[in-house]
C-alpha cells in the first residue's frame, strides 16, 4: 500500500516549483518583459504591473480567451 513520504512532499514541491518558473519564463517573453522577477512581485503582491505592462498584459488575455471578469480585475488595479 502506498504511504505519504516526507520526500513525496519534496518532490512535488520541486515539480510545481519547477513549472511555475517556466510559466513565469514564458508570460516575461510573451509580455516582453525582461525578468521574471518582476512577474514574480506581481504574484506576491510586492508591485503593481506598469500601465504599459497592464496594456500588454489585457491584450495577452484577450488573446489567451481569459473571462471578462478577470479581465475586468485587471483593469481595476
Amino acid at each position: 500500500a502506498w504511504r505519504w513520504h516526507k520526500d513525496d512532499h519534496r518532490r512535488n514541491k520541486k515539480k510545481h516549483s519547477q513549472r511555475t518558473k517556466h510559466l513565469q519564463d514564458q508570460l516575461a517573453r510573451d509580455l516582453y518583459i525582461s525578468s521574471t522577477t518582476t512577474i514574480n512581485c506581481w504574484e506576491n503582491g510586492l508591485t503593481v504591473p506598469s500601465r504599459l505592462a497592464r496594456m500588454r498584459l489585457s491584450e495577452y488575455c484577450t488573446i489567451k480567451g481569459v473571462s471578462k471578469e478577470i479581465l475586468a480585475q485587471l483593469e481595476r488595479t
